[in-house]
C-alpha cells in the first residue's frame, strides 16, 4: 500500500483521510492507490490519482465514492428524483454507471502544494459528509422506489449490517458550527471575489461583502448568460449558515431532461482533467440546470472564497464549449440528413 508511505502529496491526503475516518480495520480493504471501507452495507473508496506536472506545479486528484442503488428498470423515475434530491446536496455529485446499473456519489479536488494547506481539510469534509449524505439517500429513495441497495461485500467481513456512528453521525459536528453566523459575512476576501469576476466574467456586479453575481458568455444563445451566484446569506436546510455557490445554464428543459444532463455532465467533469474541483454537483435547480456547491461554515479559511470563486468560473467558461459542440453536433447531423 504504497499510500502509507506518504510519499507524494495525493498519498499524503489519502493516509490524512484514512486518519480521520478511522475506520475499524475489520472493514478495511486497502489498495495501492487508496482503500475502501464500509461504514455500513455500502462501501466507500478514497484513492488519488498520479500526480500530473503542469506549469511547474504537480496536481493530484483526489476521489471519494459510494455506491448508492441499483435502477432496476426504475432509471426514468430515479434520474429526476435524484436530481431534486441533489440540489441540497453538500459537496458530491451524482453519476449513474450504465456498466453496472448504479447511481453513485463522488467527489474530487485538484491539490497541489500551494494549496495543500486547505484542500486537504475540505476533502476530508467531503468524505465524512458523503458518507452520511449516502446513507440519507439510500433510506429515502428505497422507501419511494423499489429499488435495491448497492450493498457491497467486505472480502473476509461479508455484508456489513450494523452501521457505523460515521454513517450518521459524521455530519453533527458541520450543523453545530452551521447555527452561528456565516464565517464569510462582511469579510475582505469578497474584494479577491471582484478582482477575480473583473477578469473572468462578462458582467458583475461589485460583491456588498455578503454576495456577488456574475454573468459569463453563453455561445449557444449570445443574448443570454450564464449566471453565478455567490452568497453568504443563504442557510442551507440541514447544515445552516456557511457559503453557497449556483451557476445557472440559461435553458429551458423539462425536468426529465435536466435530470439527463445533470447525469451527462456529471459524468464528463468526472472523467475529463477540467481541474474544477467536483465539490457540489450538477442537478434540478428549482426547474433549471445548475452547478450548486455548499461550504459549511466549520470550512472557513482565507482564501478559500477566492479559489471556489475561480474555480466556478471556470466551470462556466467549459460548460458553454461543451454545449456549444452539442449544437454544432446537432446542426452538423441535421444537415448531413437533409442531403
Amino acid at each position: 500500500m504504497s499510500w502509507k508511505k506518504r510519499q507524494t502529496l495525493g498519498e499524503q491526503i489519502v493516509a490524512d483521510t484514512f486518519d480521520v475516518l478511522a475506520p475499524p480495520a475489520a472493514w478495511v480493504l486497502n489498495q495501492q492507490d487508496g482503500f475502501t471501507w464500509w461504514p455500513g452495507e455500502l462501501g466507500q473508496r478514497i484513492w488519488t490519482d498520479e500526480g500530473l506536472f503542469n506549469n511547474s506545479r504537480t496536481y493530484y486528484r483526489l476521489h471519494a465514492e459510494v455506491d448508492l442503488v441499483r435502477a432496476g428498470g426504475h432509471k426514468a423515475n430515479l434520474d429526476s428524483l435524484l436530481e431534486t434530491e441533489m440540489n441540497d446536496g453538500v459537496f458530491s455529485c451524482l453519476l449513474y454507471d450504465k456498466r453496472t446499473d448504479t447511481y453513485r456519489l463522488h467527489s474530487s479536488v485538484y491539490a497541489e502544494a500551494e494549496i495543500a494547506h486547505w484542500i486537504n481539510k475540505v476533502f476530508q469534509a467531503a468524505a465524512k459528509i458523503q458518507i452520511t449524505t449516502a446513507y440519507r439517500l439510500v433510506d429515502q429513495i428505497t422507501q419511494k422506489v423499489p429499488v435495491p441497495r448497492a450493498v457491497s461485500t467486505h472480502p473476509t467481513g461479508g455484508v456489513r449490517e450494523k452501521r457505523d456512528d460515521m454513517a450518521i453521525e459524521a455530519i453533527g459536528p458541520f450543523i453545530n458550527e452551521g447555527h452561528l453566523p456565516s464565517k464569510w459575512l462582511n469579510v475582505d476576501e469578497w474584494r479577491d471575489v471582484d478582482w477575480a469576476m473583473e477578469r473572468q466574467a462578462m458582467a458583475w456586479q461589485k460583491s456588498d461583502r455578503t454576495a456577488s453575481y456574475s454573468k459569463f458568455y453563453w455561445g449557444a444563445s449570445p443574448d443570454q448568460s450564464i449566471e453565478l451566484f455567490i452568497t453568504a446569506t443563504e442557510p442551507h436546510p440541514v447544515l445552516r449558515n456557511g457559503l453557497e455557490f449556483t451557476l445557472k445554464i440559461p435553458l429551458k428543459m423539462s425536468s426529465k431532461h435536466i435530470a439527463y444532463m445533470a447525469l451527462e455532465l456529471n459524468e464528463h467533469e468526472r472523467t475529463s482533467w477540467l481541474k474544477t474541483h467536483m465539490l457540489g454537483t450538477w442537478c434540478d435547480h428549482g426547474g433549471s440546470l445548475a452547478f450548486r456547491l455548499f461550504v459549511p461554515n466549520s470550512l472557513y479559511q482565507e482564501g478559500l472564497l477566492h479559489e471556489l470563486s475561480v474555480t466556478m468560473a471556470g466551470r462556466a467558461s467549459w460548460v458553454n464549449e461543451f454545449f456549444l459542440q452539442k449544437k454544432a453536433s446537432a446542426e452538423a447531423a441535421k444537415s448531413a440528413n437533409a442531403q
